[in-house]
Formats: C-alpha cells, structure tokens, sequence
C-alpha cells in the first residue's frame, strides 16, 4: 500500500516515542499526495502539539476496519 491510496476520511494515529516514553496521538488529515500525508494541527489542552526534537521516533498508523492496523 502506498501512502496515496489512504483516503482523507481514514483513522490515523501518531506513535510518538522517545527513550522509553510513547504516547498514541489520533489525528486528521488533510491532504494526501504521493509519499506524503498532511495533518491538520493536533492540539492537547490548547496547546498545539510541535514534533521538532530530532530524538523523536515517529510511527503512523492507518486503521483498517476488521483489520490489523498499517504501520
């Protein structure tokens, strides 16, 4: 599957990680392109969430009705 065939309506989830810590972020997209997803800004109590620090693990999770999640 390519990053392009995931529809704008789909779920998707942001695995962020550092060291030992993750936290599980939902989040909407935008716009999609080849190899590329746009989000709309995530915002946590307020505050919108930046993903600057080069120390930052980064998965993205497509959920797929009945089946296993696309990492």
């Amino acid at each position: 599957m390519n990053i392009s065939e995931i529809p704008l309506e789909a779920k998707v989830s942001l695995e962020v990680g550092k060291g030992d810590e993750s936290n599980v972020i939902s989040v909407n997209i935008q716009k999609v392109a080849e190899n590329v997803l746009v989000l709309l800004p995530v915002e946590i109590d307020g505050k919108v969430v930046v993903l600057r620090d080069k120390d930052l693990k980064i998965d993205v999770y497509y959920e797929v009705d009945n089946s296993k999640p696309i990492v």
